[in-house]
């Protein structure tokens, strides 16, 4: 969790940052980073998010489970650690162990553990996300004394795990040139290639047509298969949305007010009633169709 003002984060490439330097962030692109750090779209507001209100509150909980469970003198660190050498590269610490060695906790949803990235053996992460490895090193690189880090993954609330990762130098040699090349790239202006996808948030936020000039690009000729592209596909997301209705209202008709329908062919109905919320504004009925997999 950082420990330093919203204002002031523009200037620091943190640890769990890192990962999009190198492409492998879930979170942001290097493209989207870029430009944050540039002062070119606003970075995103960590502190107004649910998740991350959360994690404020159970770090000390899984952190104090950790010490119970494996005898683990823990301690918080209160303060930011910058990179001795590196400017701009910095990192926040959970907690670190007796002898200094950085402590990850990630809560983890149980479906996501068993998905493929993570993999343990008892209570031993034996593999994590690329990305919360990355975290580590970099955490690694902000305390040289450092042979090794923790990685520690509460999963779905009931499951407590724990990683050793060691100090790879190599790797940590990676980040910070990474880092220092970073900045040295948006001191010069050189943005890195936006993927037209991932980065559609970050190029609606840089371009948002607020100008009052004019421009010709009747000579380029990739405009024209673009916005062929693009009405082809407002197309189909129209005609989709107005069958989706189309089908749910007949679905609505043939169940009536019943709250559950199991249909042939596996497909299951139900109907749950969403009270009124700032987000709903008024209270209504989400009905939900699932189908079973193939075994």
């Amino acid at each position: 969790m950082t420990n330093i003002p919203i204002s002031e984060r523009i200037n620091w490439i943190g640890a769990s940052e890192s990962a999009a330097l190198f492409g492998v962030s879930p979170y942001i692109t290097k493209f989207e980073l870029f430009h944050q750090k540039a002062g070119n779209i606003p970075g995103h507001d960590l502190d107004g998010q649910e998740r991350i209100e959360a994690g404020r509150f159970l770090e000390p909980a899984i952190a104090a489970w950790a010490q119970h469970k494996w005898q683990w003198p823990l301690r918080n660190v209160g303060e930011y650690l910058p990179h001795p050498r590196v400017k701009g590269m910095g990192c926040s610490l959970d907690v670190e162990t007796e002898d200094g060695a950085p402590v990850e906790i990630k809560n983890v949803d149980g479906l996501r553990f068993r998905q493929g990235e993570w993999e343990s053996e008892g209570d031993i992460l034996l593999d994590a996300p690329a990305h919360f490895l990355i975290q580590v090193q970099h955490q690694m690189a902000c305390r040289p004394g450092a042979d090794h880090g923790w990685l520690i993954a509460c999963v779905g609330g009931n499951s407590l795990h724990k990683m050793r990762v060691e100090r790879h130098d190599t790797m940590i040699a990676r980040i910070e040139d990474e880092v220092a090349d970073f900045w040295q790239s948006v001191r010069e202006g050189r943005e890195p290639k936006p993927d037209f996808q991932a980065d559609a948030g970050a190029l609606s936020a840089l371009y948002n047509g607020d100008g009052d000039e004019v421009v010709d690009l009747r000579n380029n000729n990739r405009l024209p298969e673009l916005c062929a592209e693009y009405m082809e596909a407002h197309e189909i997301e129209k005609g989709g949305k107005s069958r989706k209705s189309a089908a749910l209202a007949e679905i609505k008709s043939l169940m009536g007010n019943a709250r559950m329908a199991m249909i042939a062919g596996g497909y299951t109905v139900k109907a749950a009633h969403v009270p009124e919320s700032t987000s709903t504004r008024k209270p209504h009925w989400r009905f939900s169709i699932t189908a079973e997999k193939e075994s």
